[in-house]
């Protein structure tokens, strides 16, 4: 288990305590807060509410050089994020093979090719050249992912009701032959216009 005593007095020498940073202040006051709490508690919480102080605090517990941070550092760290990777690059940096060969075979069991030639440029016991020959790097496949399939809710569409003429109401056209009469008619005058009353 990792000391917090010590990760404290790190913090405290670096300057995090004393921090402009609100949200880093949160976290060291959240880990003050909670000490019965174990790391594979506080790793969580850390990555969804206070990963933005992820360049401040990180650093500092690499800085350790702390064979235990180390490899709580390794069972968390994500190769598939840029700068976790590039955090795990600097622990093959900083760290000793002599003194510390359980993170060197962590870090080779990663099978990460920038962190592997990383471990190449240093003078690495035979064991751990070993298991850097033996191991590849992963292949990720993408995570297939089916669309949800969505049953359409059949739509029914208002019945619409037709308009009734009632026969009462109903105006007749005159038909053809009726209007050719009454245009003869009124030509020839049988058809008298009533008077119009002039008041």
């Amino acid at each position: 288990m990792i000391n917090r005593r010590s990760v404290w007095k790190k913090l405290k020498q670096e300057g995090i305590l004393d921090s402009n940073d609100p949200k880093v202040i949160e976290w060291v006051t959240y880990m003050r807060d909670n000490p019965k709490k174990c790391w594979t508690e506080l790793i969580p919480v850390y990555r969804s509410d206070f990963y933005d102080t992820f360049d401040t605090i990180v650093p500092v517990l690499v800085g350790m050089k702390d064979p235990v941070v180390n490899a709580a550092l390794l069972r968390n760290l994500d190769t598939g994020k840029s700068n976790e990777l590039d955090t795990l690059s600097a622990i093959a940096d900083t760290s000793d093979p002599g003194k510390d060969p359980l993170t060197f075979k962590r870090l080779a069991k990663l099978g990460n090719n920038k962190i592997n030639k990383r471990l190449n440029s240093k003078a690495l016991p035979t064991s751990i050249k070993t298991l850097l020959k033996s191991v590849k790097e992963p292949v990720v496949k993408a995570p297939v992912v089916k669309a949800p399939t969505v049953k359409a809710a059949a739509v029914k569409s208002p019945a619409v009701k037709k308009p009734t003429i009632k026969k009462s109401t109903a105006v007749k056209a005159p038909s053809a032959k009726a209007v050719g009469v009454k245009k003869a008619v009124a030509k020839k005058g049988v058809i008298k216009k009533k008077p119009t009353s002039k008041k």
